[in-house]
């Protein structure tokens, strides 16, 4: 018997399944990637491959990968796949491949998920409601039969976004009352780039990474014209 392991938070990827005025309804998935790693993983780069026909993905695994006595043979499990909104035959195959790794068992528990709502997630544009908002799981957690029994979605500022299980919530993380240039000594403040707020936390420490200290942004323009 094949046991593949449960997947970790940063490997599970949401979408909006649904936007209305009140809110968007998530739904967790895997991708082509993480189905790949997992067969690797488990059962060797050189036991698995896959076979692809005009409808259908098959994922086959040789038994014989952890010396079981069962002999080299290759079990096959295949399933069909969904068009997608933008390759259709690539998103086909990508989609008809990920389903024949859940009957493999891969991600099988993500069927388990319950109900994903955040209240207030979707905007209105050109009369239709969407979410432009990315989110990410930072909490996942299952019990013995492999059903979450934890999850915490988080947007991309770390704040919590639903949580499910878990009595305390993340909080926001703390934005610092200000950060000086550490070439002017000007203080920093708030800023869009391309339509994205950037905190002074963000910016802080975008800039010690690539310069080694904190600048403003006119002496990063300076840094970058000395650079040239």
């Amino acid at each position: 018997m094949i046991n593949f392991r449960t997947l970790y938070a940063d490997e599970i990827e949401t979408r909006a399944a649904r936007c209305t005025e009140k809110g968007v309804q998530l739904l967790l998935y895997k991708d082509a990637r993480c189905d790949m790693s997992i067969l690797d993983e488990t059962v060797g780069p050189g036991n698995w491959q896959r076979k692809h026909s005009e409808h259908n993905d098959m994922v086959g695994i040789n038994t014989n990968y952890a010396n079981d006595n069962l002999g080299s043979r290759w079990v096959w499990k295949e399933d069909a796949g969904a068009e997608s909104n933008t390759e259709a035959e690539k998103g086909h195959a990508s989609d008809s491949f990920k389903r024949a790794c859940v009957n493999w068992g891969i991600g099988r528990e993500l069927y388990t998920s319950p109900f994903i709502w955040i209240s207030g997630a979707a905007e209105q544009k050109n009369g239709k409601w969407v979410c432009s908002t990315k989110f990410y799981v930072d909490h996942i957690a299952y019990d013995d039969k492999r059903r979450i029994t934890e999850l915490v979605i988080v947007d991309k500022a770390g704040t919590t976004a639903f949580s499910f299980g878990v009595n305390k919530p993340k909080p926001a993380p703390k934005e610092p009352a200000y950060f000086r240039c550490d070439e002017c000594g000007q203080v920093l403040k708030p800023y869009t780039n391309n339509g994205v707020e950037i905190g002074l936390r963000r910016h802080a420490e975008g800039s010690i990474k690539k310069y080694g200290r904190v600048l403003c942004l006119e002496c990063i323009k300076k840094q970058q014209g000395e650079e040239r």
